[in-house]
């Protein structure tokens, strides 16, 4: 997204990906800040001079899922939002990450100098273990590109736990889609600081296009 990209502009693929992370149980996560209330983080960072022209991560699908599942003290509201990081030159610590070497994560290979797809470009997809994460060394746009609340209620009162979900796929991303230059990520946040007792789980699923801009 540093530069103008256009779906018709970007001629060669290098790769296609998906993958899924789920957390542990999350619990006092705060609210979401510049580097405050990361639960999910996905940077792209091809390796310099390999490529032979700028490659791009394209977003063809994300799913996110936020499920309280013990409710907290007192009913409170709970949510994520989704943003843009630049200039992401460090990666975020302190939780799992995706294995996403050698063959994990390829969807199809695709033709390629070698004739097989490489491994992925992307240096990171990390999720929170029990807490948020810790933020590496990057900048998020100023507003969410995505964001959904819910309300949970007590944990006295025994009903079904709610969630928040984010979805964007190719519908979406059709003509003008979500395209990550080197450095440039994602990053998912807890919006509203989870009060006491309460735990969450979280899974995301991403599904991207590895692509060379030609033109």
């Amino acid at each position: 997204m540093g530069v103008p990209v256009q779906a018709s502009n970007l001629k060669r693929g290098e790769g296609a990906y998906r993958t899924s992370l789920s957390s542990g149980l999350l619990t006092g996560v705060a609210a979401a800040g510049a580097t405050t209330g990361h639960i999910w983080a996905f940077r792209f960072a091809p390796a310099a001079g390999v490529q032979p022209a700028p490659k791009f991560a394209v977003i063809t699908r994300l799913r996110a899922k936020l499920q309280t599942i013990t409710g907290f003290t007192v009913a409170q509201e709970v949510g994520i939002d989704l943003s843009v990081a630049r200039t992401y030159t460090a990666f975020h610590t302190g939780g799992t990450s995706a294995t996403l070497t050698t063959t994990n994560a390829k969807k199809i290979d695709l033709p390629t100098n070698a004739g097989v797809t490489p491994p992925s470009s992307a240096s990171q997809m990390m999720i929170g273990t029990t807490g948020a994460l810790t933020a590496g060394t990057q900048t998020l746009d100023a507003q969410p590109i995505a964001a959904e609340p819910h309300i949970e209620l007590a944990a006295a009162i025994t009903v079904y736990g709610g969630f928040s979900q984010i979805s964007m796929d190719t519908g979406d991303l059709l003509e003008y889609p979500i395209a990550l230059a080197t450095n440039e990520g994602l990053i998912l946040r807890n919006t509203v600081a989870m009060g006491a007792a309460g735990t969450a789980r979280l899974v995301v699923e991403l599904d991207w296009l590895e692509l060379l801009r030609l033109a």
